[in-house]
This record gives C-alpha cells, sequence and structure tokens, in this order.
C-alpha cells in the first residue's frame, strides 16, 4: 500500500495520520502488524509501528523488528551488480552464456507447445532489467511459469545458488530475450554469476559491496541467535508460487510456517539473488537514501 502525505503536515500531525491510517489497516485485516518509516531531506519526519507485537515482548529491542523482505532483496543485488560494473569487472552487454553454459543454447516455447531457438543472447542488461525471457511460478499467465510451479522450482531451497541457477537454465525461455518484460528469477541469475566474478560467496559480495559501506548491520541472508526473537512473523501464503492465487487473496490471515523455505539460522539458509535477505525499516531507508545521492552516511 502506497500512502501519500502532503508537506503542509508537521512532525506530531503526520504521526497521528499515520497511525490511524495504520490502525485501520489492522482493523480491516489487511495487516496483523504495520511499521513505516518516513524521511525527508536526511531528516526523520515520521516512525511508528502498530500491531499485536506479541512476539517482540521478550526483546530489548522492540523498536528495531527485523523482516524478511523477500524481494525487496532485489535492489541490493542490482545495485551490487552495478557497482561491478564500475568496477569494470561486468559489462551491461557481457552474453550470460559467457559466465554460464547452460543459457548458451536456448529454446523458446511458443503458445502452442512447440520450441524455437532463441537468436538474440541473453546479456547482463536483460537480465537487470527483467527483459531476460525469464518468470516466476506464480505468473499464471505464462506457460515457462507454469513449468515453474508445477517442479515446485522456487521452493528447492536446499538447492545451492549454483545449482538453482542451472535448474532454472534447464527451461525454456517465455520470449526472445529483450523484446518483452517479465518479472523473473533474472536477479538470482545475476547473483550467480556476481559469485563467479568475485569468486566469493554472494553474502561476502553484497556485504563489501553494499551493506557494509551504508552501515546495514541488520540486512544479512540470516539472524544472529542473539537476535531471533526480533523477526517478524509472517501471514499468509508461505507458498510464492500460489500467492497470485485467487484462493490466496482471500484467505484471512494465518501464520505461515517458513522454517524451511526461508530459515532464518546461519546453518540453513542459501543466498539467493531475488529474495532472501532480512533487514529493518532503519536499514532499509540507509539504502533507499543512498539511491538519491549515491553516498554512504559519511558523505564517500
Amino acid at each position: 500500500k502506497i500512502f501519500l502525505l502532503t508537506t503542509r503536515h508537521n512532525q506530531m500531525n503526520t504521526n497521528i495520520l499515520m497511525e490511524n491510517i495504520a490502525r485501520k489497516n489492522l482493523q480491516e485485516g489487511h495487516f496483523k502488524d504495520l511499521e513505516w518509516l518516513i524521511r525527508k531531506s536526511g531528516k526523520e519526519i515520521s516512525r511508528g509501528l502498530v500491531g499485536t507485537r506479541e512476539h517482540l515482548k521478550n526483546t530489548s529491542n522492540s523498536s528495531n523488528p527485523i523482516y524478511r523482505i523477500y524481494s525487496m532483496t532485489k535492489p541490493l543485488i542490482s545495485f551490487a551488480a552495478l557497482r561491478t560494473v564500475e568496477m569494470q569487472k561486468l559489462q551491461l552487454y557481457d552474453r550470460v552464456d559467457n559466465f554460464i553454459d547452460g543459457f548458451g543454447d536456448c529454446r523458446i516455447l511458443e503458445e502452442n507447445g512447440c520450441l524455437k531457438k532463441s537468436f538474440q543472447p541473453m546479456t547482463i542488461e536483460h537480465l537487470l532489467t527483467h527483459r531476460a525471457g525469464l518468470s516466476y511460478g506464480f505468473n499464471r499467465n505464462c506457460y515457462v511459469g507454469q513449468m515453474y510451479a508445477k517442479d515446485c522450482l522456487i521452493n528447492n531451497s536446499q538447492l545451492t545458488l549454483k545449482d538453482f541457477v542451472n535448474r532454472i537454465a534447464e527451461y525454456p525461455l517465455a520470449f526472445e530475450p529483450g523484446t518483452q518484460w517479465r518479472y523473473s528469477l533474472s536477479i538470482d541469475v545475476l547473483a550467480y554469476i556476481l559469485q563467479l566474478v568475485f569468486d566469493d560467496d554472494l553474502e561476502n559480495i553484497l556485504a563489501a559491496l553494499v551493506t557494509e559501506p551504508l552501515e546495514m548491520e541488520d540486512t544479512k541472508y540470516f539472524v544472529p541467535k542473539t537476535e531471533v526473537n526480533r523477526i517478524m512473523p509472517i501471514y499468509g501464503e508461505p507458498n510464492l508460487d500460489k500467492v497470485t492465487d485467487e484462493k490466496s487473496l482471500n484467505t484471512e490471515l494465518q501464520k505461515a510456517s517458513l522454517d524451511d523455505f526461508y530459515p532464518h539460522d546461519k546453518e540453513r539458509y542459501r543466498a539467493r539473488g531475488g529474495h532472501g535477505l532480512f533487514s529493518t525499516a532503519s536499514d532499509y531507508s540507509k539504502f533507499a537514501e543512498m539511491l538519491l545521492d549515491g553516498k554512504d552516511p559519511n558523505g564517500k
């Protein structure tokens, strides 16, 4: 949900307005908890958290809860890729099959079920802009997405990033790269390419290029044992392939079990480019503000 505020409100009025909006959404059953953080010109305008908060009672840092941020992982990975381009370790028009052999002989699945050879090579720029010909299982109108969902591709959380991306390469493309836009697993492929370029694990790459310079201390692929009580629960459909189903949209909010798909412990997680990170409103605001001027908190 997006709420528009005019600049005529002072801080006290803005806090009251936002809390009223938040509580109305809770009463209507859209959320169990709702946190907001509004900043302008480097200053905090309004901040709050309303809801049940039962799970935060036993933690001393209940004012800064940790979230599974799902696809908001993508902007951080994409920014890391752009920094890699700046470092001249990667180019926007590099071919993906220069890094991953499985994308070297792509076939496109047509509406009639036939496969045709792709003539346009997939590039880094296509991955960044979701024009690579890939899809998601919840793209119900996409034949390739339907194949992903049938095979529960996104739920293969036990696979390493390398194995996950190689599995993606086994499927046909949904369209010729560069000719359409479709929200997709492309940032997972991009993340694996970053691992190959730096010959390092994705979490180390992300820390060096994004989270450490921005002092995003709570943004990781796992949560330290001492901070587990700060994790906000998820309510709703736990299977990403089903989130666009009509049944999922109309179901009452139920607490979801994510121990297998989105584990928080360091021993079990598998890094991904399209989802997987944990973060906080405070941390993500640092990233958002950096996008305005390209500078870290110290002005560098």
